[in-house]
């Protein structure tokens, strides 16, 4: 383990993430989840919108905010509007009208004109104006989550409230958008919010940081994939791969959210390799198992049906070799599927049910990347081989997300690639996009061995980087337009490095091995850099342990690590 006053140290409040390597991977620090930001008690301004919103002009838009716990206090409460005006174009909450209840009043002139017609209209658009351009929706937002959605296609905008159509408000589209920054300063939450051109592209949208209240972006849930992001499972295909022709089996535990709109891998490297949720088209509460990895071709093999008295209806096997068991899932439950392979002959089971075998020659499944992104949680995978269990997957930390490898394992306490060809890193959930408050990284291994790394969008947009260049440890840092590098010398023979960001000095300073080594000044940098090509603040090979402080330690703090 890390030294004793380091662990302690991650235990406390300010740390929001620390690994220790020499566990397993262990997530050291108390998980804590962030809160929701009340924008009454937190106004905020939104950088970017008015810009984004005049670079559509006249042409067509989506723009979707979701919103929760909205009380409606006194006067009127911006929840996307101009700094000194309402009624132009812009979204508020209104307690002073003739609703009891309060409700939310959307006005249009400015993208629309001043004088519009309205149909499509459903019972909780409460009021309407065409010479004022604006609708007014009743009091159902209230304690609890609402999505509102504004599309504007041609010289109409559609108005949707939780997915359904309410309103449709005709005029004439106008570019006008009031040329102010909006803000928010309502007494409720926005879970999100993001506008996107015509083309579908996300032109603006609310960063996490601005939505939140604190910066630890933990989720004290389990890890869904299609909600939160791609999963990587790389050691799962080179550990099937070792197994060569042999006997072997794989179990994967899992509890599935929703049914399928289209096809969600389970765990599969392409269309013919693993398992997939079916598609609509098949049926959605179908499960897709491919067996062409493990055995046979569609001219050797044969599949035969087990009598399971009616608890599950096969639609079939294909020729590209699956099997299709319908309603073999369901909604928010637990389910295990087995697959195994032995002397040739693959087995499969659901819920330790024997529903299907496939007979053909064994074959050897691919070492390459599998990966999940279907709707649900993946409790467990496990994968036996004639020397036993070969691969697991299933710790609390990454079942969680809070620790996301990539081919990358812990081996004799660091952080080691699985290929060595490719890049070999665990993610965090520390989001740092829009920061501009005090943290601290701290990072224990070889500088020349690996580094932490939050992606940026070229040279200037790099938000933070700790790399080898020429023998020394360089962090660099930026906003997307300016840089600032900080050197710690004679690094690369230490074996723990910080870096602490203090905000109202604009200091970095960087220590080795609890000695400071130097000290930058970055006073023309706003804030990190928020365009991120990935949100997670990634910790590469060669680490072997690693912690995330939300303050700046000082000199004192950082010796005694």
């Amino acid at each position: 383990m890390l030294k004793d006053r380091f662990t302690e140290a991650c235990r406390s409040l300010d740390c929001a993430c620390a690994i220790d390597f020499k566990d397993g991977g262990r997530y050291i620090a108390p998980l804590q989840e962030q809160g929701w930001r009340n924008f009454a008690a937190s106004p905020h301004t939104w950088t970017g919108f008015k810009d984004a919103m005049l670079a559509i002009g006249t042409g067509d838009f989506t723009l979707e905010i979701a919103l929760k716990n909205i009380l409606y206090t006194t006067g009127n409460q911006n929840i996307l509007t101009p700094i000194t005006s309402l009624n132009v174009f812009g979204i508020y909450a209104i307690s002073t009208y003739t609703l009891a209840s309060g409700g939310v009043r959307i006005a249009l002139s400015e993208v629309l004109g001043t004088s519009v017609t309205f149909s499509n209209i459903k019972p909780l658009f409460a009021d309407y104006s065409a010479t004022l351009a604006y609708v007014l929706l009743s009091g159902t937002i209230a304690a609890k989550a609402n999505t509102l959605k504004f599309a504007r296609v041609g010289n109409a905008v559609n108005i949707y409230v939780d997915g359904v159509l309410g309103i449709t408000v005709n005029g004439t589209a106008k570019a006008a958008i009031n040329t102010e920054e909006y803000r928010s300063g309502f007494d409720g939450n926005m879970l999100s919010a993001s506008l996107k051109n015509s083309a579908g592209t996300v032109v603006w949208q609310a960063l996490p940081s601005e939505l939140t209240t604190a910066w630890r972006a933990q989720i004290a849930r389990p890890w869904n994939y299609a909600v939160d992001g791609l999963q990587y499972f790389f050691d799962f295909g080179l550990a099937a791969a070792a197994a060569s022709q042999g006997d072997l089996s794989y179990e994967i535990k899992l509890n599935r959210q929703n049914k399928a709109i289209t096809e969600e891998r389970i765990l599969a490297c392409d269309a013919n390799l693993g398992l997939n949720v079916a598609s609509a088209n098949r049926d959605p509460d179908a499960i897709v198992i491919y067996v062409a990895a493990l055995a046979g071709t569609s001219d050797d093999g044969e599949w035969t049906y087990v009598d399971t008295a009616k608890a599950y209806t096969y639609i079939g096997a294909a020729s590209n070799h699956l099997i299709i068991l319908e309603t073999a899932f369901h909604s928010n439950q637990d389910e295990t599927i087995k697959v195994e392979r032995i002397a040739g002959n693959v087995n499969i089971y659901l819920n330790d049910m024997l529903v299907g075998t496939f007979s053909g020659a064994a074959r050897v499944m691919s070492n390459t990347s599998y990966t999940s992104v279907f709707n649900g949680f993946i409790k467990s995978i496990t994968l036996s081989g004639a020397n036993g269990v070969t691969y697991h997957y299933g710790n609390w930390e990454s079942q969680h997300g809070l620790l996301t490898p990539v081919n990358a394992k812990c081996e004799d306490g660091k952080l080691v690639a699985v290929n060595t060809t490719q890049s070999s890193y665990v993610n965090t959930q520390i989001d740092l996009r829009g920061r501009n408050t005090d943290f601290t990284i701290v990072w224990r291994g070889t500088a020349a061995a690996g580094y932490f790394y939050l992606q940026g969008n070229g040279t200037a947009a790099t938000s933070l980087k700790l790399a080898v260049v020429n023998g020394q440890a360089v962090l660099t840092f930026g906003d997307g337009t300016n840089s600032v590098s900080a050197i710690a010398a004679n690094s690369t023979a230490a074996t723990l490095l910080v870096c602490a960001f203090d905000f109202a000095a604009k200091t970095i300073k960087c220590y080795a091995d609890g000695v400071l080594t130097s000290t930058a000044s970055f006073s023309a940098i706003g804030a990190i850099h928020s365009g991120m090509a990935t949100k997670q603040l990634a910790v590469y090979a060669g680490c072997t342990g690693f912690a995330f402080i939300d303050r700046a330690l000082t000199a004192e703090e950082v010796a005694a690590l």
